[in-house]
This record gives structure tokens, C-alpha cells and sequence, in this order.
């Protein structure tokens, strides 16, 4: 199933990002469609690994546990997305860390390092989201706490945002 939606102001396809001509073929689209040939402006907001799987699809980032692989396709979506953003523009990921095998993963600061270590850029901010209170969890207050304490589970109530500014 694909989804689609124009308007004056947006254009939203359903795409494999993984796939460089899937991903340059709806750039192209939105590009005659707004009459333009220049991007401002990315925001990027993958899954925080398997913890919510929102799809059956192999390629979708929400299947993937192992840190290592999900960094990896990671960055190949931001190859993909990153060279259609003009120099000296910004764009932003947002991002959590996880809970896995009892301990804190770090997944935010492991994707911020990637950008920085593979794309000429610099970090210009680092925004904490508080994400208590989010829509999703309005009213599970408690049983996110019983969870945890039945389970040495802990519960995030933050998020990153990680602003760059591309130099390449």
C-alpha cells in the first residue's frame, strides 16, 4: 500500500528511504510540484529500534534490534536524504535513547555520532524534549510505573532533538 498527499504547502509519500532512486524520484516530484529545486530544511524522526514495530516491512527501521545494523541503515537514509539539502542549511533528528537488557542504550547519542563522524557538519543544539504527558500517554501514568517496577524497567520521560548545520 502506498500513501500519498499534495497540498500547496506539503508533499508526503510513503517510501523505501533506503533506496536512492525511490528516494530521488519523490524529491523530484515535490520539486516540480513546488517549483523549486532547493531544500531548506530536513527533520528526521526514525524509530527508537524495535521497541514499537510499525510495519512487517524488512526494510522498515521499526524491525531492526541490533544497534549496529539500525545505525547503519540509519545513515544510509541520511545519505539519501542529506545531499538533497542545500549547503549551510539545517536539519534536525529527533530521537530517544531505549531500554534494552537492563540497561540504557543510548541510541540518540549513537545516531548524533554517526552524523557527525560520516557527514561534514556541525552540531549547533541539542533540545531535551520532555515527552511527559504526550497524547500517547495520557491516563497510563500507572501502568507505566507498574511496568517498571515490576519489570527493572525505566521510563523515559525525555527525548533529543539534535540540530545540525550542513557544511558539505
Amino acid at each position: 500500500m502506498s500513501t500519498t498527499a499534495f497540498s500547496n504547502d506539503f508533499y508526503i509519500k510513503e517510501c523505501n528511504s533506503l533506496d536512492v532512486r525511490l528516494v530521488n524520484e519523490n524529491i523530484n516530484v515535490a520539486f516540480n510540484n513546488f517549483f523549486t529545486k532547493t531544500v531548506q530544511f530536513i527533520l528526521m524522526h526514525p524509530p527508537y529500534l524495535n521497541i514499537v514495530k510499525f510495519t512487517d516491512n524488512e526494510n522498515d527501521l521499526s524491525n531492526i534490534g541490533n544497534l549496529k545494523e539500525f545505525v547503519g541503515k540509519f545513515k544510509i537514509i541520511c545519505e539519501n536524504s542529506l545531499k538533497h539539502l542545500d549547503k549551510n542549511k539545517y536539519f534536525a533528528i529527533v530521537v530517544g535513547d531505549v531500554y534494552k537488557n537492563g540497561e540504557v542504550l543510548p541510541l540518540a547519542f549513537y545516531c548524533m555520532d554517526m552524523i557527525k563522524r560520516y557527514f561534514a557538519v556541525k552540531l549547533k543544539g541539542i533540545i531535551v524534549k520532555n515527552i511527559e504527558g504526550n497524547r500517547g500517554k495520557i491516563g497510563q501514568n500507572n501502568i507505566w510505573k507498574y511496568r517498571a517496577l515490576n519489570s527493572d524497567y525505566f521510563i523515559f520521560k525525555h527525548e533529543y532533538i539534535f540540530v545540525f548545520k550542513k557544511e558539505f
